[in-house]
């Protein structure tokens, strides 16, 4: 192996070269063409999820809590429950795609099946029936304008690497009177987010003992009950869960008074939204202590507060790819954002709750990336392996 990509690769193998470290090797699964060879993940990368483990279970043990949990599991249960596999250019999930246009490498998640008709209107076209007919037209047609308006409209468009250097993972700002260190032993977690990054989350506060209430609109479930071997494994503990009409102003005085008296609110939706139905921070009479986190896409910042994000485009916009020979960014990983900022929430909320809490998190999916990434061809591999289950919650 050469010097320059030995200087790379080291620190993912066991002992002498030639054992990948097992989690890697599952890794490295899911990066790069699929008839081609696996790509190993950049080495800055291992060592942010390394050290978002440990920062979790040290966070866990200051609150007296016994379970520990391992990143490999968090990052790659989904991919071990479906089987996935890499798919290059396309996400794991088949949803997100990579492109080239006139604006630069862009990274568009069709989702959700308004995505697609949002897109095309934006870039001034009738509907299209294929997704692929939707991403030729964004190669050759997709302006800085259209761009604009398609996130102003709510599509999920990420330019490669545009949110690195954006702002931290993490901004926290007073939000409501402080208290006495508390325990998250039997405080109660009141989670109204969906899909992975949220309820990841609340599911490692719900390690420490806490009471975890999840929230769902009525006509509105969480979109991961879709996929019911992930939704169980993420919310086997959850016994409470509570429908609202969020039409209703009765169910959202309930709903209100629900969140007055939790511990810790955790949240996935934008500002406008929230505001919207009455619930957002401001407008909730917070308990001294209560902390609020929030997961979005691009943060709270009013500039970036209206945009649209799911893991794997998030993840693009965080710089988090692997290239193929000739520098070109593929997906690395299964919607690595989702987890990787669920960690870094509830590690946040826990850390919070040793000072007293009284505190708005504010996480943002396209800022978890961390240090950056090399822009230079990946190195392959032939020992990764394919993702295993996920071990039970302790």
């Amino acid at each position: 192996m050469p010097k320059r990509i030995l200087g790379r690769v080291t620190s993912l193998y066991d002992g002498p070269l030639g054992t990948l470290r097992p989690d890697i090797a599952q890794l490295a699964w899911l990066c790069g063409a699929p008839d081609s060879l696996p790509l190993l993940p950049p080495t800055s990368l291992v060592a942010r999820l390394d050290l978002l483990e440990a920062k979790v279970n040290t966070a866990l043990k200051a609150q007296g809590c016994h379970s520990s949990v391992r990143w490999s599991d968090l990052v790659l249960g989904r991919a071990g429950l479906r089987g996935f596999s890499r798919q290059g250019y396309q996400s794991a999930n088949g949803s997100c795609h990579v492109v080239t246009s006139p604006v630069g490498d862009l990274a568009i998640n069709l989702a959700r099946p308004s995505d697609a008709d949002l897109l095309t209107a934006a870039l001034g076209s009738a509907p299209l029936n294929e997704p692929h007919d939707v991403l030729d037209l964004v190669e050759r047609h997709l302006t800085p304008g259209a761009l604009g308006m398609a996130w102003e409209m709510g599509v999920p468009i990420a330019r490669v690497g545009e949110s690195r250097h954006a702002r931290p993972s993490v901004v926290t700002t007073a939000y409501a009177a402080l208290r006495e260190r508390w325990s998250l032993e039997g405080a109660r977690v009141v989670d109204l987010s969906s899909l992975w990054a949220g309820p990841l989350a609340a599911r490692l506060l719900g390690l420490s003992g806490a009471e975890v209430i999840k929230v769902e609109g009525h006509g509105r479930l969480d979109g991961a009950r879709q996929d019911s071997k992930f939704y169980a494994w993420l919310h086997e503990d959850k016994q409470n869960c509570l429908t609202f009409d969020f039409s209703s102003p009765v169910a959202m005085d309930t709903l209100r008074d629900l969140l007055a008296s939790a511990d810790v609110v955790i949240e996935s939706s934008r500002p406008r939204a929230l505001r919207h139905v009455g619930c957002a921070p401001e407008q909730i009479e917070a308990p001294p202590g209560q902390i609020w986190l929030s997961i979005t896409g691009y943060g709270r910042h009013d500039a970036v507060a209206h945009r649209v994000a799911f893991g794997d485009d998030a993840a693009v916009a965080a710089g988090l790819v692997v290239r193929d020979d000739n520098a070109n960014p593929m997906f690395l990983g299964d919607a690595l954002s989702d987890p990787m900022a669920g960690m870094i929430g509830a590690a946040a909320v826990l850390e919070a709750a040793q000072r007293g809490g009284g505190v708005l998190i504010d996480v943002a999916l396209s800022a978890v990336g961390g240090a950056p990434h090399e822009a230079l061809p990946s190195v392959p591999t032939e020992l990764a392996q394919a993702p295993m289950l996920p071990r039970p919650w302790d």
